[in-house]
Parts: C-alpha cells; sequence; structure tokens
C-alpha cells in the first residue's frame, strides 16, 4: 500500500490577494494541500495527518503558535517571507526548544531587491526628483551628474540580497565592501570583495550615521527593526547623511506622525520593493524546493537559525 500523501497546512492571511490564490500549490499524488483560512477555527481543524505547516504572511503569529501547538513536532515549518523576525516569540517558545526545523523565502526576493538599491542609488545620485521637479517648473537645469563608477557601496550584512546587490553594482565600477560575521565566506563568494567581521546589530547605533561621509546615501532593504528612526531622521535633516530610501521600517505601516515622512532626501516605500508580479510564484517555489528536499532525504535549501532569527 502507497504511504499517505505528505500533508500541508496552510495558514492564509486575511483577505489574500487574487495572485495569492493563483499561486497556491495543488495537491499532487506527494503532497495533500489543506488550507486553513483566517475565518477558520485553529481548534476545529483536521490535525491528524498535517505533516508541516506553511506560514503566509500577514496571518497573525499567533494562529501559528495555536495550529503548531495541535500538530505537534513534526517535520517542517516554513515561512513564505524571507524576514522571520515578526514570529520571534513563537520561534523562542516552540521552536527553540524542540528543534523543530524551519525554512523561509530567502533568496526568492533577492533579485527584485538588488534592483530597487541599485535604482535608488542611480535616482539619488543622477538626481531624478530634481530633474522630475526641473519639468514641472519648466527650469532648464543643467547640473553636474554624479556617476557610480568609482564610489563604495559597503554592505552590512552579505547575505542573498547583498549579493545579489553586487552583481549589480560590480559593472558599474563600483567598490564592494561587506561586514558579516564570517568575513572568509565572503572573500570565497566575491572576489571584487573587501570582507570584515560584525556583530549582529539588534538596534543601528546613532553614532554610525554621523561615523559616515555626509556624501552617503544610505539604503535599508533588510529588517526595519534594526534601524534607529529618529538618528536616520536627524542624520538626513543635520546633512550627516546626503540621503536615504528605506522600504522597511520599526512600524508598518509608517505611523503618520513619524517625522521620516517628512524628509525630502528620503525616498520612501511602503515595504514594496519585493512585491513584483511573480512574488508568490517565487515565494512557493521556494517552499517547494525546501519541501522536495525533504522528501528526498536532502539537507534544507533555506534553513533558518532559529536562535539567531535568520
Amino acid at each position: 500500500m502507497a504511504e499517505p500523501p505528505f500533508t500541508i497546512a496552510i495558514l492564509l492571511p486575511q483577505t489574500p490577494p487574487a495572485p495569492l490564490f493563483a499561486a497556491l500549490p495543488k495537491s499532487d499524488e506527494r503532497v495533500h494541500i489543506v488550507l486553513v483560512p483566517i475565518e477558520a477555527d485553529i481548534e476545529a481543524v483536521d490535525v491528524s495527518s498535517i505533516t508541516a505547516i506553511l506560514w503566509v504572511p500577514p496571518t497573525p503569529a499567533a494562529r501559528l503558535t495555536a495550529l503548531f501547538d495541535r500538530v505537534g513536532a513534526e517535520q517542517l515549518r516554513h515561512a513564505l517571507s524571507t524576514g522571520v523576525d515578526h514570529l520571534g516569540e513563537f520561534l523562542a517558545s516552540r521552536l527553540v526548544p524542540t528543534a523543530v526545523p524551519l525554512t523561509n523565502g530567502r533568496g526568492a526576493f533577492s533579485s527584485s531587491l538588488a534592483e530597487y538599491a541599485m535604482a535608488a542609488c542611480l535616482q539619488h545620485n543622477k538626481e531624478f526628483v530634481r530633474c522630475a521637479r526641473n519639468r514641472l517648473e519648466k527650469r532648464w537645469d543643467k547640473f553636474t551628474m554624479g556617476t557610480l563608477r568609482g564610489r563604495t557601496m559597503g554592505f552590512v550584512g552579505f547575505g542573498d540580497i547583498a549579493k545579489e546587490t553586487a552583481k549589480l553594482a560590480a559593472p558599474f565600477g563600483m567598490r564592494l565592501i561587506a561586514l558579516r560575521r564570517h568575513p572568509q565566506k565572503a572573500a570565497a563568494e566575491q572576489q571584487l570583495l573587501t570582507p570584515g567581521a560584525a556583530p549582529l546589530l539588534e538596534a543601528t547605533d546613532p553614532q554610525v550615521y554621523w561615523a559616515m561621509k555626509s556624501s552617503t546615501y544610505f539604503v535599508s532593504l533588510g529588517r526595519g527593526a534594526v534601524i534607529d528612526e529618529e538618528a536616520l531622521y536627524e542624520a538626513l535633516q543635520g546633512g550627516k547623511l546626503a540621503g536615504a530610501a528605506c522600504d522597511v521600517f520599526t512600524t508598518e505601516p509608517l505611523p503618520v506622525e513619524s517625522p521620516l515622512w517628512t524628509c525630502e532626501n528620503l525616498l520612501l516605500t511602503a515595504h514594496n520593493a519585493d512585491l513584483t508580479e511573480d512574488y508568490f510564484e517565487l515565494a512557493f517555489a521556494k517552499w517547494r524546493q525546501n519541501l522536495d528536499a525533504c522528501l528526498e532525504g536532502q539537507p534544507w535549501v533555506t534553513p533558518v537559525d532559529v536562535v539567531l532569527g535568520y
């Protein structure tokens, strides 16, 4: 008798967008899919055959915890997103003690985020906002444009996003520097890179901004929580930074009272730098890679260190 299919419970958020439904994986001879909509009572879900959970943000973490407690320590938990910091309590209270593996969407969206980083640098360097304003004002402003060639791009952390960004920055003739926990890895992965070592920052020290050159352009694409937004505002307003681009914030949506909204030299986007037309297709493809690795007895493709949180 054939073994029963691997059963995956997919926790869905409130009002899932149409592209999410279109990209949802279907049951096949190896996998049985169980959808758990937001209105479903977790206590009423049949967990007798569930062997894995797929969490789709922004489903409340409490629902993941509740379903995990009913299912028990099985084979796999997967976060569709790359960041899992919003699952901090779940990781600490459930996964760390049980050693149940967690995988995430690491690498699925790195290409689009790298494009965003380069676009931000280019729009600042070429002063596209100034160009747009000149057109509106019918002003013939023949200013001197900057170039990226010869400039230095520094990375705090050198994960998938940074690696993809480095690949795009190198052809522009930029010098690349990276800080990461294990600098020898950076040296092996990117010959053009100057590696260094640094601990993971839980909150950016305000002095970091003041130590930068006043011509520095700052791009934030990782965890919004590691950025001291008050210090960033002061640095932008005080001329200690030439400008910045932020796609992630400590609190999202960014509160209307945040002073960052008033910064003329800030490119501010709503955590949508990676929200491309194929976002969900890419996300589920990464989940499937991990699932296939599990079924084949291979190492996880994107394992998360539940202690470090990435």
